[in-house]
């Protein structure tokens, strides 16, 4: 899965939009840590979101971005709905 930094647009309609909603509630109070030799650094999954009614507005962490390019977390199922069901 190909994760962008910024996510814009309608719910597809399969998902109800609370339940899109309690996804970004739920990541935007997670954090991704990466812990390696060379580099340690910890960051916010979403940075910024808004649902203004009909659109959503996500922005996640660049680290975020980095992070689930390559990692085999869980999470990344919750962000695959998003991406899935908002455009």
């Amino acid at each position: 899965m190909n994760i962008q930094k910024e996510l814009h647009g309608k719910a597809s309609g399969s998902v109800l939009v609370d339940g899109l909603i309690e996804r970004l509630r739920h990541l935007s109070r997670e954090t991704v840590n990466i812990d390696s030799p060379d580099f340690e650094a910890s960051g916010p999954i979403v940075e910024q979101w808004d649902f203004d009614g009909e659109h959503f507005d996500v922005r996640f962490s660049q680290l975020a971005v980095d992070f689930f390019q390559t990692a085999d977390d869980p999470r990344r199922e919750l962000i695959a709905v998003l991406f899935n069901e908002i455009g």
